[in-house]
């Protein structure tokens, strides 16, 4: 999505909210930063080359991914719905009261699956990759929150 159409996108929720995940971006990184730190570089081979990478850029590649895709999906869910293209098409209101039930159902499977999933990484996870994984979730989750507010209509 464009920067000119995110602009078009009314902020569904509150400051108060906003404030919070700056927050929980902040004390994320930071938590991240002192504990990943003093940590070895990890060694990835790829063929006859290795490459040593520090875990913090690990994490820092992962938010940077984290925020974008949950950038996408927020501003495709609080983006308002267009009239003009209902108009122009012969889809009746029930057809697009269908298919956005079947995204949302859609959206409800994605999250009960990462409930499910996230907690048996955990079981089975080693430590380093775990920890990396979590704290750029949070981070990533929030800081797109951040980057809607800045960019959209506030109500």
């Amino acid at each position: 999505m464009k920067l000119k159409e995110m602009r078009n996108i009314r902020y569904p929720f509150s400051k108060s909210l906003v404030i919070f995940s700056i927050i929980l971006v902040v004390f994320s990184t930071y938590f991240a930063i002192v504990m990943l730190k003093n940590e070895k570089s990890i060694s990835i081979s790829v063929g006859a080359t290795t490459v040593f990478i520090h875990p913090l850029v690990l994490y820092f590649a992962a938010t940077l991914l984290i925020t974008y895709i949950s950038v996408l999906i927020k501003t495709r869910l609080y983006a308002p719905a267009k009239t003009e293209i209902v108009d122009k098409t012969s889809e009746s209101i029930e057809e697009v009261i269908k298919s956005f039930r079947r995204l949302l159902t859609l959206t409800y499977v994605l999250i009960i699956a990462i409930i499910i999933v996230v907690p048996l990484l955990a079981i089975w996870g080693p430590g380093l990759p775990w920890f990396i994984g979590v704290t750029s979730f949070t981070s990533g989750i929030n800081l797109s929150e951040v980057i809607i507010y800045t960019f959209s209509k506030r109500t």
